[in-house]
């Protein structure tokens, strides 16, 4: 898989001639709140002011440094980074991973909003979530560092602090994925572990869940609301047919 490192080339292009998405029609067509753009995996887009009559008009609008000049990150890429992601743009503003930061820029130009730097380690490379909120609670941005879990305020990039604790919690298995978002709940999966690769706490590894267990979290408080085990367990329905060493 090749990586585009350091830079991130936006695929917010505009074309000589053409009129940008403004802030003015901003709407849901515009969005892209999620990896996919929903739920249903479509990646379909319904807006219609870049087709084949004018695409081959588009130029580039504007870059992104993932990496600010100057910044060193945590090993074992002190000097890379590389994302594997979409950003997700919800009611104009874009939402991205970029290293040791959460960053929200403004579509149209590429300028900060606002970043929000890790106290230590290093984002997934795998994007957000953006969670719509409640009348109790502001729209939230999720995403996960391995370890953690976080919750970020999507209009000021401030901790979440009635998430959890101080707007993170602890993920019993590593994750590195894109949570994803239903109403008021988080899924999500765990990590599969490949050879030379652990749980971050070995001694646990038997007593808290199988790799590839789907959790889900309520998106208010970070409660962990259900575990669903893909391998059953013994009690549990279909345990019978999982032979030693089944796979």
């Amino acid at each position: 898989m090749k990586h585009v490192a350091n830079t991130l080339f936006i695929g917010v292009l505009v074309s000589t001639g053409l009129l940008a998405q403004t802030t003015t029609t901003r709407n849901a067509a515009a969005d892209w709140p999620m990896y996919n753009r929903d739920l249903a995996g479509t990646r379909y887009s319904p807006l219609t002011q870049i087709n084949p009559t004018n695409v081959a008009r588009l130029t580039q609008a504007w870059s992104y440094r993932l990496r600010p000049e100057g910044k060193v990150l945590a090993a074992p890429s002190p000097n890379e980074i590389f994302q594997e992601v979409t950003p997700i743009v919800v009611n104009g503003v874009m939402y991205l991973l970029s290293g040791d930061r959460v960053v929200a820029l403004e579509p149209e130009t590429g300028k900060e909003i606002w970043t929000y730097e890790l106290k230590e380690g290093l984002a997934s490379f795998r994007g957000v979530s953006y969670w719509r909120g409640d009348r109790s609670n502001p729209p939230r941005i999720f995403f996960t560092t391995a370890r953690k879990m976080m919750a970020l305020n999507a209009v000021t990039g401030e901790p979440s602090t009635g998430f959890g604790t101080n707007g993170e919690i602890e993920l019993k298995i590593p994750y590195i994925g894109a949570p994803a978002i239903y109403k008021n709940l988080i899924l999500m999966g765990s990590n599969f572990f490949g050879p030379g690769q652990r749980h971050i706490n070995p001694a646990l590894e038997t007593s808290v869940g199988e790799s590839g267990d789907t959790h889900a979290y309520d998106a208010r408080s970070g409660k962990l609301l259900w575990e669903f085990h893909t391998i059953p367990r013994e009690g549990e329905a279909g345990n019978e047919t999982w032979g030693f060493d089944s796979w």
